[in-house]
């Protein structure tokens, strides 16, 4: 697939290219198709990219891809609501991790039966206090120490 040269000898290549926040939507449209899945990633995640790109790349069959649209506040409540429910638990690691995420998404992710998306949900600066109280009585370890170093950091007693 051509590129416009002026953004491929500007940024180095389509990768730099999906990642700027400063890339036109048409281009990101464009890197939307290209066949190398982080490429796709850094478009689904970028909050320059239009509304209608980030809806198709929610059919995009890469967690890798559809992990970038979980993170990227600018993805429609709807779609992360969805995403949330997904099989791969980096997908929804990017919703817990979403500071946009409802906040009733986030309370479901409490009981996400994956560490790791709990440990991620632990992270999110959007999520209230009560909730991350909560998690700093989670039975695993790991989730616990990340829940009460984020208590710390946001002075929440």
């Amino acid at each position: 697939m051509k590129y416009p040269r002026i953004w491929i000898e500007a940024y180095g290549g389509p990768r730099e290219v999906a990642v700027k926040k400063d890339t036109p939507p048409g281009i990101l449209a464009i890197l939307a198709d290209e066949s190398d899945r982080t490429v796709r990633r850094f478009v689904a995640g970028n909050t320059s990219t239009p509304l209608d790109v980030l809806r198709r790349l929610e059919d995009d069959t890469s967690f890798f891809t559809l992990a970038g649209l979980a993170q990227n506040p600018k993805t429609p409540e709807e779609m992360l609501r969805r995403l949330a429910e997904h099989d791969n638990r980096i997908v929804r690691a990017g919703v817990a991790m979403n500071p946009s995420a409802p906040k009733d998404v986030l309370r479901k992710l409490l009981s996400d039966p994956s560490e790791y998306v709990r440990e991620r949900l632990a992270e999110n600066d959007g999520l209230p206090a009560d909730l991350l109280k909560r998690l700093a009585l989670d039975a695993e370890e790991a989730v616990v120490l990340v829940a009460r170093k984020r208590l710390r950091e946001r002075r929440i007693k």
